[in-house]
C-alpha cells in the first residue's frame, strides 16, 4: 500500500470518527431532552392532580419535604415570583402555598392541614 493511499484512508477514518462522535453526541442530547420532558410532564400532571386532591397534595408535600433540599424547596416558596401557581403547602422553612379544603388560610405544615 502506498503512503498516499494510507494517508487518504487515515483521513477518511478521522472524518468517520468525527461523524460517529457527532452522532453519539446528538443521540445523547436527544435522550437527555426526552428525559427532561418526561420529568416535566410527570411533574405537571402531579401538580395538577394535587391541586384537586388534598390527599395527593399532602403526600406530595410530605415527599418533597423528605427528598428535596432547602435550595430545591425554595423553588416552591410563595414569595418566589418564578413559582407561579406551583405552590402547594409548607415544607420545612419553604412555603409551598395553601391547601385546598383546609380552613381559610390553612396550610400543610409538617404533613398536617389546618
Amino acid at each position: 500500500m502506498t503512503t498516499e493511499k494510507l494517508t487518504s484512508l487515515l483521513q477518511r477514518r478521522a472524518r468517520l470518527d468525527e461523524q460517529i462522535a457527532a452522532a453519539r453526541r446528538a443521540e445523547s442530547e436527544s435522550a437527555r431532552k426526552a428525559d427532561a420532558r418526561r420529568k416535566i410532564v410527570v411533574g405537571a400532571a402531579l401538580l395538577s392532580a394535587a391541586r384537586q386532591d388534598p390527599r395527593l397534595r399532602k403526600l406530595l408535600v410530605e415527599t418533597l419535604g423528605r427528598v428535596l433540599g432547602e435550595r430545591d424547596l425554595a423553588l416552591f416558596a410563595t414569595g418566589d415570583p418564578g413559582a407561579g401557581d406551583l405552590v402547594l403547602g409548607t415544607v420545612g422553612s419553604a412555603a409551598l402555598g395553601p391547601i385546598e379544603g383546609a380552613a381559610e388560610g390553612g396550610w400543610i405544615e409538617s404533613g398536617h392541614a389546618g
